[in-house]
């Protein structure tokens, strides 16, 4: 690119997920080059109309951006779930803040574009229910390329052949196209799968351009992903509440039934013989054997309740 002048490039240190604020009293503490800095980035947050939103987002649901404003911004997507559920910590990951502060400032600006690669979790998520309806009613089109390779899911390609992540994680991640044009109204959802390893996948995506997909004919409030379900077997069992209920179902349907055990940790902690539950705790205890090493070993994922 060739500047015709010394207009200094329009690209800004800051924390996207603060508002723009007074800094009247911060110069004083600021050295010149960060004042300007942080003046150029204000002014740009408060009157900048943002129209093409790109990036990949950190993934982080123990986030440290918990700011009254960006807080209170993503309450649009825990309205209706909120009332539901109980755990919805994911609703307040680093990547969903941004997805909202995304869509928040291409429906401030009145059209746009956002193209993010996240954690694909929200495609399907239960508790991102909010989320997703916010999605296909703040924008005209969306499309989604399914990425896969969720380790903790232990994901196979269709064909049976190995499904790698594009990325060193074990989150699998996705690709979302979003644009807006003009007043909002229910979006076209596309959506498509890439299987493979990664180097196939990388392939994939180099080739095709940003038309390939299935218009997805699903309810958001469910999932983004398409699902070929049929029920009838599941209907033909008793309910939870027919089994556990006092028989009235007008009175039993509206309570909640949780599960009775949950598992954590399974390749570690769960085994079928002595001798492997013996040698898995062996490892553990293992000299020098560090938490990055078991992780590895075990796929063990980050918990409140596992150090």
């Amino acid at each position: 690119y060739t500047f015709n002048s010394e207009e200094r490039a329009h690209v800004f240190l800051t924390n996207a997920l603060e508002p723009a604020h007074d800094l009247d009293m911060t110069f004083d503490f600021m050295a010149t080059a960060l004042a300007h800095e942080a003046t150029a980035a204000n002014i740009a947050k408060e009157k900048t109309p943002f129209t093409v939103i790109i990036g990949n987002p950190p993934y982080s649901s123990r986030s440290t951006s918990n700011s009254k404003w960006i807080m209170g911004l993503i309450e649009a997507y825990k309205e209706k779930v909120r009332v539901a559920e109980t755990q919805i910590q994911a609703l307040s990951d680093d990547y969903v803040k941004f997805l909202r502060l995304s869509q928040w400032n291409i429906e401030k600006s009145g059209a746009g574009i956002l193209g993010f690669i996240t954690n694909n979790g929200f495609f399907d998520g239960h508790i991102f229910s909010d989320l997703r309806n916010s999605f296909s009613d703040g924008f005209s089109g969306i499309k989604l390329f399914n990425l896969h390779g969720d380790t903790r899911k232990r994901e196979v390609s269709p064909d049976g052949n190995l499904d790698q992540n594009v990325f060193d994680i074990q989150q699998g991640v996705g690709i979302t196209l979003a644009h807006r044009i003009g007043t909002s109204h229910l979006a076209t959802i596309y959506y498509h799968d890439f299987w493979g390893d990664r180097d196939k996948k990388f392939e994939l995506l180099l080739d095709c351009d940003a038309n390939v997909g299935d218009v997805a004919n699903i309810k958001p409030s469910i999932g983004f992903i398409p699902k070929n379900v049929d029920h009838a077997e599941w209907e033909e069992w008793v309910s939870i509440a027919q089994c556990f209920g006092t028989g009235d179902w007008n009175s039993d349907k509206t309570i909640r039934y949780g599960s009775g055990f949950k598992s954590q940790q399974d390749e570690f902690a769960i085994t079928f013989t002595k001798s492997e539950i013996s040698s898995n705790i062996d490892t553990l205890l293992q000299e020098g054997m560090t938490d990055s090493e078991l992780r590895k070993i075990f796929q063990l994922c980050s918990s409140n309740q596992w150090n």
